[in-house]
C-alpha cells in the first residue's frame, strides 16, 4: 500500500528490521510518541510451570532487561528520563 501511495500514516517502529531498512527514506518522518510495553506470563496456558509462582519469580530474575531495552532502542525508541531514573 505504501508503494502505491495509499497510506497517509504507518508505524514502522515495531521491529528493528523494518525501522532500520526505512529510516533513511525521504518520506519517513519521525514523530515522538509515548508508549509503554510490558511482558506477562500466560499462567493458564499449555506451559503448566508458569502457574507456579516460584518459577515465575525465577524467570523474572533471569530476564535480561538491558537486552530487551537495547532491542527496543534499535527501533528508534528512547528511554524516558523524566522520572529521574
Amino acid at each position: 500500500m505504501y508503494k502505491q501511495g495509499q497510506l497517509d500514516f504507518a508505524s514502522i517502529s515495531s521491529t528493528s528490521a523494518i525501522f532500520n531498512s526505512n529510516k533513511k527514506n525521504k518520506d519517513v518522518v519521525t514523530v515522538p510518541e509515548a508508549t509503554t510495553s510490558y511482558m506477562t506470563y500466560n499462567e493458564t496456558g499449555k506451559v503448566k510451570g508458569l502457574g507456579n509462582l516460584k518459577i515465575r519469580k525465577a524467570l523474572n530474575l533471569a530476564t535480561d532487561r538491558k537486552g530487551i531495552v537495547g532491542a527496543a532502542i534499535d527501533t528508534g525508541s528512547v528511554l524516558d528520563r523524566s522520572n529521574g531514573c
